[in-house]
């Protein structure tokens, strides 16, 4: 596990580093809150929603960054973000309307995992919102939302299997899509 978080931190660097060297503009790009500087390359190795309930979500582009439930669970935190907490179903109407802009996603594990026969997010907290797809739950330990049965929630293996699944990280904002800044600028 350790060696490959090590390798996916040096191929993250050097994805980092080759797109900014090919990006028109590689500085930074700070949110619309004046928050944290987002080095322009990270838009490289991700896609992201437009804002939501004071959140923005991440998803993995493809055959960049797919990985086991734990290591999404790292990754998302590299960019300082969590695994989506699919909390209430307007939040799954959203995800699921940005799911459908990109045709190649069929499945993307989001924050949810089995432990002692209750599902808990990243946090500990015990999940409550659930939109299972037919036959689901079954045996598996982890979540994801898959496109076959219109963004509903399946239990999924949560190791690596290739191929499927990406991941969808949500970063918090707290602005819902203002800022004073916005509020300042006349015509």
């Amino acid at each position: 596990m350790l060696l490959v978080t090590a390798s996916f931190l040096l191929f993250i660097c050097c994805t980092a580093l080759l797109g900014a060297q090919d990006a028109p503009d590689s500085g930074e790009v700070e949110d619309d809150n004046g928050g944290i500087q987002i080095p322009e390359a990270i838009f490289y190795v991700f896609d992201f929603s437009d804002e939501f309930n004071y959140t923005t979500y991440i998803l993995s582009k493809p055959l960049i960054f797919n990985a086991d439930y734990n290591i999404s669970q790292d990754i998302c935190g590299l960019v300082w973000s969590r695994l989506a907490a699919i909390d209430n179903s307007e939040n799954l109407k959203f995800v699921a309307s940005f799911l459908d802009t990109f045709p190649d996603v069929t499945k993307v594990y989001i924050d949810a995992e089995r432990t002692n026969k209750k599902w808990v997010d990243g946090t500990g907290e015990e999940v409550l919102f659930f939109d299972w797809a037919k036959g689901s739950p079954k045996q598996e330990n982890c979540i994801v939302l898959t496109k076959a049965t219109g963004w509903k929630m399946e239990d999924y293996s949560c190791t690596y299997k290739g191929g499927d699944p990406r991941f969808l990280c949500e970063y918090y904002t707290g602005t819902n899509g203002t800022s004073d800044a916005d509020s300042n600028v006349s015509d």
